[in-house]
């Protein structure tokens, strides 16, 4: 482009923003617009960027009414948690629509997850290079919100590591399994009411929206960013809405431009300018599959008479309840066969306590000791946290000789009522619902108003609020096997049974059989979902 007056920009702005030179505002005309994209096709139903602007600019008078939501958001700050993922970069490419989509299921996964922490970095080459490619779309004529969050719903996208982006129309590139990757949204809203979009960032997280950019916003530095005169229309521009402030008048925006532009790749822009709140799009994030691509579940049971907690994929076991184990509901979705990735939950039974005992470390029992037997593999899971997943917490109970494994923080929180906590077990999938634990267990370890607030790992997962319960829990140190397991002397002249019950090498995985079955008899006819294990009875 021309080159920019900066001094005449700032004395336009008036105060209300400050533009300096920088490597964007010096790109040729050409140039910079290979790093917009946002081209909605007329077919495509999506406003055109002059609608926008004259949709938004009348919004923008109404936008300071009063509403129900916060003053301010920003959730790069929610009590000093930052939500929103590392500015990106998307170079000399007009795939922006990809940037501002993958940006906003990013900060939505981590925020409806209350984790900060979570790891995760899904691919915008694959959504722009793979998905919009096949639609005809490349770096050169850019694409639009709607095919974009239809691809994320129906198709999902694997994570960067799986397909890296580059700035360049290129053949699709997936690594080997990338069907087992793949993150999906269970769906999308566009929001049209600048009250909702207020709403839904205070309450569900981030928010893709799509604006004019005209020629002066490439020297955009700080402050609030409204048009000057005499600034020309370069193109359309998607990015992800991460807050805002009614003190300020303003959107707090994630660019896709890198660290180097901007409020270390942040900018504001007024209420009302240049159609950037004329329409905005939320994501409900779904739950990522188990990497077999279908939810196994795992039932639950509690069989009183024995003080034993169970749990199994194969609703033939024990169906709605016999034998005395009651059932209890589903806890959470497991992968049902052996993927790349993933670790075995080892199934074992102690007919002298009356106990099962689920591990995914080999090392703790191997093929049977200290009066438990090794029954098989019941499921696999994740040994570390994915997209989606959430802990599986391991209790122990030496009064009722009762191991009780709950995805809700809430039930035990860090140990009451006999039980002792011992850490996370594993990761575990999400239902189709997009939740798992206390929502899908009826009646069960219910510790009536005595919850804690917070979990490790997990912070959003919380029961009812009430008094007693802990602030927060423990950290973790590490995943899967805790240290603290222990029994009482089993007979067999050891003292007490070594830390985790290791094994030291004495049994080889080599010996593990590779699935879990029972007797085909007294089968269930019915589910109350769908299991990928056609197992037998379970009999005690």
């Amino acid at each position: 482009m021309p080159q920019l007056d900066i001094a005449k920009i700032n004395a336009a702005a008036a105060g209300w923003w400050t533009a300096e030179e920088n490597e964007i505002s010096r790109l040729s005309d050409a140039d910079f617009e290979k790093l917009l994209g946002y081209n909605p096709d007329p077919a495509s139903g999506e406003m055109p960027l002059s609608v926008r602007e004259a949709l938004a600019a009348t919004a923008g008078r109404e936008i300071r009414s009063g509403v129900a939501a916060p003053a301010a958001v920003d959730l790069r700050n929610v009590g000093g948690k930052n939500f929103i993922t590392p500015v990106r970069n998307q170079l000399s490419c007009g795939s922006c629509v990809a940037f501002g989509s993958i940006a906003t299921l990013e900060g939505t996964t981590r925020f409806v997850n209350n984790d900060p922490n979570l790891a995760i970095d899904l691919s915008e080459g694959h959504l722009f290079q793979c998905i919009a490619r096949n639609q005809g779309r490349n770096c050169g004529n850019g694409w639009w919100m709607d095919p974009a969050m239809t691809a994320l719903r129906d198709q999902g996208v694997v994570d960067e590591g799986c397909s890296p982006y580059s700035p360049a129309d290129q053949q699709c590139t997936l690594c080997a399994g990338w069907q087992q990757r793949l993150v999906q949204i269970r769906s999308y809203q566009e929001i049209r009411a600048v009250s909702d979009m207020k709403n839904w960032i205070a309450s569900k997280g981030p928010l893709a929206a799509c604006f004019s950019v005209y020629s002066d916003f490439s020297a955009y530095q700080t402050g609030v960013y409204r048009r000057t005169p005499g600034s020309t229309l370069r193109g359309g521009h998607c990015i992800c809405v991460v807050g805002y402030d009614d003190g300020q008048g303003a959107w707090i925006c994630k660019n896709s431009w890198g660290l180097g532009w901007g409020q270390a790749g942040y900018f504001l822009i007024a209420y009302g300018e240049c159609g950037i709140d004329a329409s905005m799009w939320g994501v409900v994030p779904g739950a990522s599959p188990s990497p077999s691509g279908t939810y196994v579940p795992l039932y639950r049971y509690w069989n009183p008479g024995v003080a034993d907690h169970f749990y199994t994929t194969s609703w033939a076991e024990l169906g709605g309840g016999r034998y005395g184990w009651g059932y209890e509901g589903v806890q959470c979705y497991v992968a049902g066969g052996p993927l790349a990735g993933l670790t075995p939950l080892y199934r074992y039974w102690n007919p002298a306590i009356g106990d099962h005992f689920y591990t995914t470390s080999w090392n703790e029992l191997g093929a049977g000791r200290y009066g438990w037997r090794y029954e098989g593999v019941q499921c696999y899971v994740a040994p570390g946290q994915l997209p989606n997943t959430l802990p599986l917490y391991r209790y122990w109970n030496p009064q009722n000789g009762d191991h009780f494994y709950t995805t809700s923080w809430g039930e035990l929180g860090s140990g009451r009522y006999g039980w002792g906590y011992e850490g996370i077990q594993c990761y575990v999938w999400r239902g189709p619902s997009g939740v798992s634990g206390p929502d899908d267990v009826p009646a069960t370890f219910r510790t009536g108003s005595d919850y804690p607030d917070a979990a490790p790992g997990l912070s959003g997962l919380v029961g009812p609020t009430g008094g007693g319960g802990e602030a927060s829990a423990p950290p973790i140190a590490g995943v899967g096997v805790p240290n603290s397991f222990r029994t009482t002397d089993d007979g067999g002249g050891e003292e007490m049974v070594p830390s985790s019950f290791r094994t030291a090498g004495l049994e080889s995985s080599s010996v593990m059989p590779s699935t879990f079955r029972t007797a085909a008899a007294d089968v269930a006819t019915s589910a109350p979902t769908t299991s990928g294990c056609g197992c037998g009875k379970r009999q005690r």
